[in-house]
C-alpha cells in the first residue's frame, strides 16, 4: 500500500512538470514566433527604404490636399516600389511614405489615401520618437479606424545616398495572423492565450474577444513578463481558480508579454483522474495494477525527457534567432563562437566566408569552399526546394526555420534547421544559419515507436478492465445464486410447512433469514455503488406527483414505527409534479430513514422530512434527534465502506455504502446531498432536486 501512495505522489510530480514544460513550450514558441514576424516586417521595410526610388528626395509641392497626398500618376516608381512590397508580402494593411514634418506623401493603396480623415501623422508618439532618434520605431497595438481591426505601427526613417534625411516609411502590420495562428499553437481545448503590448492593450486572443482592449485577466502575470520574467502562478480571475503561465515577447524597443490561461481543474485533471483511479482500484485489483502502473511509470519517464530534450532544443534554436537580429558587434562575435554552422554568400549563391562550426559540421576546410556555389552542399536529390528557397531570399531578404537535407564533404546526407537573413554592406549578402536537426528527427521517430508501445499497454489495460467487470459480475451472481433458496426454505420452515418448530428452533430460523437478507442488501449496494463508478445505473425519468409520493412515505414508516416509539411526521407543498426516477428516489429516501431509525432514542425519537420550493429546485431536508455525527467525521462521511467509529453506533451495523450510493444517486438524479451536525443534536440531512423542467 506504502509503494502505491509513494508511486502516486511520484506521478503527480511528473505530471505537473510536463504541464508546465508543455506550456513553456508553447508559449515559447509563440513569442519567438511573434518576435521573428514582426522583425521579418521590419526587414522587408528596412529593405525598401533602400530602394533608390524610395531614397529619392520627394517633393512637398506635389501633395494634393484634396486627395490628402501626391496623386496616383505623380511619383509613379515610389509609388510601385511600395505597392509591390504591399502585395508581396500581404500582412501590412497599408504603408505609409511621410514627409520629415510627418504630412502624408504617399498611402498605398491608393484607396486608403483618398479615404483618409487626417494628412498629417506628426501628433503620434511613433513619429515623435522616430524623429527623435532616427531608428526604427515599432508603435503600441492601435485600432484602426479604417478597419476597425488592431494592429502595430513599423516606422522606419528613409536617407538619401548622402546620409540626409527624407522622410519615413511605415507599414501597419495587421495581427490577425498572429491571432490565427494561436489556435494553431496552443495545446488544449480550454486553453487561452493572450499576446498584450506595454501599454496592457490586447494584440491577440486566441478567444477572438479582447483583441485590442485594455485587459485585466492575469494582471499579476502581464506586470511580471513585461518585467523580462517568465514563469507560472496560480490565482483567482472572475472568481475561478486559473494556471496561468507566462513570458515576455522582445518587440523592437518594446518588451510585450504572452500568457496562457486555463482553469486549474482543467489544467490538473489528469493527476486528479490519477488519484481517483489509485484511490479505487487499490482495494480491489492491486495486484492486477501493479504491473499496469510499472508500464505507465516507463511511459510517463520517457515522455518526461523527451519533451524535455525538444524543450532544450528549441530554446537553443530560439536563442541563436534572436541574436542574429542583433547589432553588426554582436554578429561579428556570433559568427566567430556561434556553436552552430554559418556561411555567408552573395546574390549569385557564391560562397564569401564561414565559420569554424560550418567546418566542424561539414568537414570541409577553412576557405575550401570560398568561391564555390552555395548548392554545392545540397543534397542532389533536393536541389530543386533549395532553388526554390533561393528565389525566396532574392524577393523577400528573409527565411526563417526552413528545412532541407544537405550533404558533408564525406557524402553524409542530414536533415537541417536553416535561416537566412539579408546584409548590406557594400553589396548584398545574405548570411545563412545551419543547423544538424538529425537528433530532433530521431527523437520524433522515437516517440511515434513510444506511442505505439503505450497504445499496445492500454488495449492491455482495456482487456484487464474488462476481465475485472466480468469477475465482478460473475462473484456477485454467485453470491446471490445461493440466497433465494435459502430465504425460501426459512419462509417454508416458518409456516410449519416442513413440521412443527420449537421456539429455539424457530429463533434460529429467523435469525438466518435475518442474515440472509443483510447480505442480499449489502451484495445489492456493492452492484449499485460498483454500477456509479462505472457511470452504468440507469435512471427511468418520468414525472412523479410530490403528493403520491410522500403517501407512500407516510403508510410505509408512519404506523410501523409508532411501536418502537418513533415519530415520523413529513410536510410538503401539495401540487408538486418533479421528473425524476421513482424508484432511485426511494432507495434514497429508504436509505436516509434507515440510518435515523437506527440511532434515535427508542421511544422519544423524532424523524422529520420537510420538502420547500425554492425558485427552480426542490429542498428536502430529513432530520432526527439522534446524537449527531462528530464534526471530524462529516468529511469523510460519503466515502465507500466509511463508518462513524463510535461505541454506541458500532452496535448497529451496516455495509458503509448507504451514503455513498444516495450521493451518487442524488447527482445522476441532477441534483445534491449534503449534511449538517453539530455532533450532539441529531443530524439533518438536505436534498435539492431541479424543477426547471416545470
Amino acid at each position: 500500500m506504502a509503494v502505491i501512495v509513494l508511486y502516486v505522489q511520484d506521478q503527480i510530480k511528473i505530471q505537473t512538470e510536463i504541464i508546465e514544460s508543455e506550456r513553456f513550450i508553447t508559449i515559447n514558441q509563440i513569442a519567438s514566433r511573434t518576435e521573428l514576424r514582426i522583425n521579418n516586417a521590419i526587414s522587408i521595410l528596412e529593405i525598401l527604404s533602400k530602394n533608390p526610388h524610395i531614397i529619392n528626395p520627394p517633393s512637398a509641392t506635389l501633395i494634393d490636399e484634396k486627395m490628402h497626398g501626391i496623386p496616383e500618376d505623380i511619383d509613379v516608381n515610389r509609388r510601385n516600389a511600395m505597392r509591390e512590397t504591399f502585395d508581396y508580402y500581404g500582412s501590412f494593411q497599408n504603408m505609409l511614405f511621410l514627409l520629415p514634418n510627418g504630412d502624408v506623401y504617399i498611402n498605398e493603396p491608393f484607396l486608403f489615401q483618398k479615404n483618409m480623415t487626417a494628412s498629417n501623422f506628426a501628433f503620434r508618439d511613433w513619429y515623435k520618437e522616430i524623429i527623435d532618434t532616427k531608428d526604427v520605431v515599432v508603435s503600441d497595438v492601435v485600432v484602426s479606424k479604417s478597419s476597425n481591426k488592431p494592429n502595430v505601427v513599423i516606422a522606419v526613417p528613409v536617407f538619401s545616398q548622402d546620409k540626409l534625411f527624407q522622410g519615413i516609411l511605415t507599414g501597419s502590420l495587421n495581427l490577425d495572423l498572429i491571432e490565427e495562428k494561436l489556435d494553431e499553437l496552443k495545446l488544449y481545448a480550454n486553453e487561452r492565450i493572450l499576446i498584450v503590448d506595454d501599454t496592457r492593450t490586447v494584440a491577440a486572443d486566441s478567444e477572438h474577444i479582447l483583441k485590442g482592449q485594455s485587459v485585466t485577466l492575469g494582471v499579476g502575470a502581464i506586470e511580471a513578463s513585461l518585467s523580462d520574467k517568465r514563469g507560472t502562478i496560480i490565482g483567482t480571475i472572475n472568481g475561478t481558480k486559473m494556471f496561468v503561465a507566462y513570458n515576455p515577447i522582445k518587440i523592437g524597443q518594446n518588451t510585450w508579454a504572452i500568457i496562457s490561461i486555463e482553469s486549474y481543474d482543467d489544467t490538473f485533471s489528469t493527476i486528479n483522474k490519477t488519484i481517483e483511479a489509485s484511490l479505487f482500484l487499490i482495494a480491489l485489483v492491486i495486484v492486477i495494477f501493479s504491473v499496469s502502473l510499472f508500464t505507465v511509470h516507463r511511459y510517463f519517464r520517457i515522455q518526461f525527457k523527451l519533451r524535455k530534450q525538444a524543450e532544450d532544443t528549441n530554446a537553443e534554436i530560439v536563442k541563436i534567432q534572436n541574436h542574429l537580429l542583433k547589432s553588426e558587434e554582436r554578429y561579428k562575435n556570433l559568427y566567430h563562437l556561434s556553436p552552430d554552422a554559418i556561411v555567408v554568400f552573395d546574390k549569385s549563391g557564391t560562397i564569401i566566408s564561414y565559420n569554424e562550426s560550418f567546418v566542424r559540421l561539414f568537414g570541409y576546410s577553412l576557405g575550401e569552399l570560398n568561391g564555390k556555389s552555395i548548392f554545392a552542399i545540397v543534397s542532389d536529390n533536393h536541389l530543386d526546394l533549395a532553388h526554390s528557397y533561393f528565389d525566396e531570399i532574392q524577393k523577400i531578404g528573409t527565411l526563417e526555420n526552413k528545412e532541407n537535407w544537405l550533404k558533408k564533404k564525406d557524402g553524409t546526407i542530414f536533415l537541417s534547421l536553416f535561416s537566412i537573413s539579408t546584409m548590406y554592406d557594400d553589396r548584398i549578402e545574405y548570411i545563412c544559419i545551419i543547423k544538424d536537426i538529425s537528433e530532433i528527427h530521431n527523437i520524433q521517430e522515437k516517440l511515434k515507436d513510444a506511442s505505439n508501445t503505450i497504445q499496445e499497454q492500454l488495449n492491455k489495460l482495456k482487456d484487464v478492465n474488462k476481465t475485472k467487470d466480468e469477475f465482478s459480475a460473475m462473484v456477485t451472481h454467485e453470491l446471490k445464486t445461493p440466497l433465494m433458496p435459502i430465504m425460501w426454505h426459512c419462509n417454508l420452515l416458518k409456516k410449519d410447512m416442513a413440521g412443527v418448530l420449537n421456539a429455539e428452533q424457530l429463533e434460529s430460523i429467523v435469525s438466518i433469514e435475518k442474515n440472509a437478507k443483510q447480505l442480499e442488501l449489502l451484495i445489492s449496494d456493492i452492484m449499485d455503488a460498483r454500477k456509479l463508478d462505472l457511470n452504468k445505473m440507469k435512471f427511468n425519468f418520468e414525472s412523479i406527483s410530490l403528493d403520491e409520493f410522500f403517501s407512500n412515505l407516510d403508510h410505509a414508516y408512519k404506523i410501523a414505527l409508532v411501536d418502537k416509539g418513533i415519530s415520523f411526521n413529513t410536510r410538503y407543498p401539495s401540487g408538486v409534479t418533479i421528473y425524476t426516477d421513482k424508484t432511485r428516489l426511494r432507495q434514497v429516501f429508504d436509505n436516509l430513514i434507515g440510518n435515523s431509525i437506527k440511532f434515535v432514542p427508542q421511544d422519544t425519537g423524532i424523524i422529520e422530512i420537510v420538502a420547500e420550493r425554492k425558485e427552480n429546485e426542490l429542498i428536502i431536508s430529513i432530520k432526527d434527534n439522534g446524537q449527531g455525527i462528530p464534526l471530524e467525521k462529516q468529511k469523510e462521511l460519503f466515502q465507500k465502506f466509511y463508518q462513524v467509529d463510535t461505541s454506541e453506533r458500532r452496535k448497529s451495523s451496516g455495509t458503509g455504502l448507504g451514503l455513498a450510493i444516495s450521493k451518487g444517486i442524488m447527482e445522476g438524479l441532477g441534483g445534491s446531498i449534503r449534511l449538517e451536525s453539530d455532533g450532539k443534536t441529531g443530524t439533518t440531512i438536505h436534498l435539492s432536486l431541479p424543477l426547471r423542467n416545470f
